[in-house]
């Protein structure tokens, strides 16, 4: 695996072909079952959750039910120093957790705060550097696909490791906004005007379908009503309904596209996964 990182392969790649090496060569491990190995080290209820979650943030991101979101949660903080990036931080946060996908973060509020902070005179690298450090904060704060890894590959409660992400994932969000204020007035950027709270009233009303998913994903898992996986399918089913209300037309392109997407992060979840498995499968086979 060493001469493989070094060589610059992939590293599912050079777990993979190191497993495979220990495997057949090593332990003489039947070819005829390697197909069997793959099928089993992804074959798990639990594990499809993973796509099901990306696919509901994907097509809430798509759909624009995200957008009123990103709107309403910098509404509340524009008066402060540093008020957008502190906004940035939070709507990085709060998409974060519903969508479990990095990319699909950064697209839904980059798309709308970024250009905010580069006229408000915040510079291009410094907001770029603000959704950089923001977006992954939703890897913390449920539904985790990290989360839904660690507790497939540990067999431990999802439900308990999404309760035991708020923390931190919180924490980390507040520390960020601290440093935002900071370097705000260290850097004298202009305070944004206060809204009105009539704009926020709008905000809030275009906003309520993306504030009903939290409720139904996190209450249905905690209430016992059902799995995180069929919470994913819930997720998944009210985000393109809701979608289909707002859109109307080009719903299906956007289900197309928020699919390819999907499967296009999933899967290089899921081809590290296989290849961990295999390279950890070989190892206690040999006695390592």
């Amino acid at each position: 695996c060493a001469i493989l990182f070094s060589a610059g392969m992939p590293i599912y790649i050079a777990y993979s072909i190191g497993g495979l090496i220990i495997l057949l060569f090593c332990i003489g491990f039947p070819l005829s079952q390697l197909a069997t190995l793959f099928f089993d080290s992804l074959n798990s209820f639990i594990l499809l959750s993973g796509p099901l979650f990306v696919l509901a943030g994907n097509l809430m991101v798509r759909s624009g039910i995200s957008e009123p979101l990103v709107k309403l949660l910098g509404s509340f903080v524009a008066w402060i120093p540093g008020g957008l990036a502190v906004g940035s931080i939070v709507a990085c946060t709060f998409i974060g957790s519903l969508t479990g996908a990095v990319s699909a973060t950064l697209a839904s509020v980059g798309l709308i705060m970024f250009p905010a902070m580069v006229a408000a005179g915040y510079g291009r690298g410094y907001s770029a550097g603000v959704l950089c450090c923001a977006s992954p904060l939703g890897i913390l704060i449920p539904p985790s696909i990290v989360a839904i890894v660690f507790g497939y590959l540990t067999e431990a409660s999802i439900a308990e490791l999404f309760i035991a992400g708020i923390l931190p994932g919180v924490l980390m969000m507040i520390l960020l906004c601290v440093t935002a204020v900071l370097i705000a007035k260290r850097k004298a950027f202009h305070r944004g005007p206060a809204v009105r709270w009539s704009e926020i009233g709008r905000f809030t009303i275009q906003a309520l379908p993306g504030l009903f998913l939290p409720v139904f994903i996190l209450g249905g898992i905690y209430g016992g009503i059902f799995t995180p996986t069929e919470a994913a399918a819930v997720a998944c089913v009210y985000t393109f309904v809701v979608g289909l209300f707002l859109k109307g037309r080009g719903v299906w392109e956007i289900s197309r596209v928020s699919l390819t997407e999907t499967v296009r992060i999933t899967s290089v979840i899921y081809m590290l996964l296989v290849g961990g498995f295999l390279l950890g499968k070989s190892f206690l086979l040999v006695g390592i």
